[in-house]
Order: C-alpha cells, then sequence, then structure tokens
C-alpha cells in the first residue's frame, strides 16, 4: 500500500494533535469568580476558531483574544486550519475543565497547536490570561 504526501501529512498532523499536552493552571479556584459552564466552551471553541483560523477568516492572525461570558481566550501564532483549532480548543478544555458541567476542576490552562499557534483559555472572571 502506498501513501500519498498529503495522506502522510494528514496522519502527521493528526498524530502531532493527539500527542500534544495541555498545561492546566492552577487548581486553587478563586472563591468569589463566575465560571462559565463546559458546554458554553464547546459552543466558544467554534465561534473562537470561525474568528482567527486562516482558512476561515480572509486575513491570517498571529495573535488576538476573544471573551465569552465569563470564559476568555487567547492565542499567539497561526492555526493550522479551522478543524485543528477546534480540536486544539476542545483537547485543553476536555484536559483543564474536567467533568463537571458547571464547576472546572482548574483555572485554565494553555496548549499547542499544530499549526504553531499557543492558546491560553480562562475558565471564569477574575483571571488574566
Amino acid at each position: 500500500m502506498r501513501l500519498s504526501i498529503a495522506s502522510i501529512a494528514a496522519l502527521a498532523i493528526s498524530t502531532f494533535e493527539v500527542a500534544v499536552a495541555s498545561n492546566c493552571w492552577a487548581s486553587t479556584l478563586i472563591v468569589l469568580a463566575s465560571y462559565g459552564p463546559l458546554d458554553d466552551l464547546r459552543t466558544n471553541a467554534m465561534l473562537f476558531c470561525n474568528l482567527f483560523s486562516s482558512n476561515v477568516t480572509s486575513v491570517v492572525h498571529s495573535s488576538g483574544g476573544y471573551g465569552f461570558g465569563h470564559q476568555s481566550a487567547a492565542f499567539i501564532g497561526t492555526f493550522a486550519n479551522y478543524t485543528s483549532c477546534v480540536s486544539t480548543f476542545n483537547k485543553l478544555v476536555t484536559d483543564c475543565y474536567g467533568p463537571g458541567p458547571t464547576l472546572p476542576i482548574t483555572l485554565g490552562g494553555s496548549i499547542h497547536d499544530a499549526g504553531g499557534a499557543r492558546l491560553a483559555i480562562s475558565f471564569g472572571n477574575g483571571v488574566e490570561v
């Protein structure tokens, strides 16, 4: 079986995405802070990546930030594409938010995208990104 260059590149990118580790922040939650629910973050991933991934917008962004409710996200660098951006965003949420539907286990975290972007997400207000 022969693999095309595109197949090898896609496999390498998907393998890289799986191997990338999230860097979760402190697990001590701020008592008076408000935290957005886990379900909102899944929707926020799509909104964020529609704004900042290079194959969706005609402008290539090298940095940016966006706030949604009590949560916010910021990045520096360039995302590989929309799918990679959403996958990276959701991996960080899965790794650092935890299973609770309304209260995260950490304050947020950061992760590298396959395209080279560094993404940081804050799960609640009162925490600087």
